[in-house]
């Protein structure tokens, strides 16, 4: 089976930035009721600036290999999809010596 990892690119101020103007231009466009060619435009792109604001994964970004983020705030954020490793329960501590003292 594959396995999908999508990792955060957009920083934390480019996420809140996208949802504000995101709402703005969704509340502007809809208050202006009609169904103009330009009015759906701005819905559209309403939506992605949302969508990617609470995602925090933007694909345009991912195909110009572009992130709104330092690398210390990319380490520290965690990706959507990652496999990470499983915690054995039954590893209690580490001995001195490296080895793990198991739990019976």
């Amino acid at each position: 089976m594959a396995k999908i990892r999508a990792v955060l690119n957009t920083g934390p101020a480019d996420r809140i930035t996208r949802l504000v103007l995101g709402f703005a231009l969704f509340f502007w466009m809809y208050s202006l009721g009609t169904l103009e060619p330009l009015e759906i435009a701005g819905m559209f792109v309403s939506f992605y600036l949302l969508l990617t604001g609470l995602l925090g994964w933007d694909p345009i970004y991912h195909v110009l290999k572009f992130k709104s983020m330092s690398e210390e705030q990319a380490q520290k954020g965690q990706p959507y999809c990652e496999n990470k490793p499983r915690h054995d329960s039954n590893v209690t501590s580490t001995r001195p010596d490296g080895h793990s003292a198991l739990r019976r």
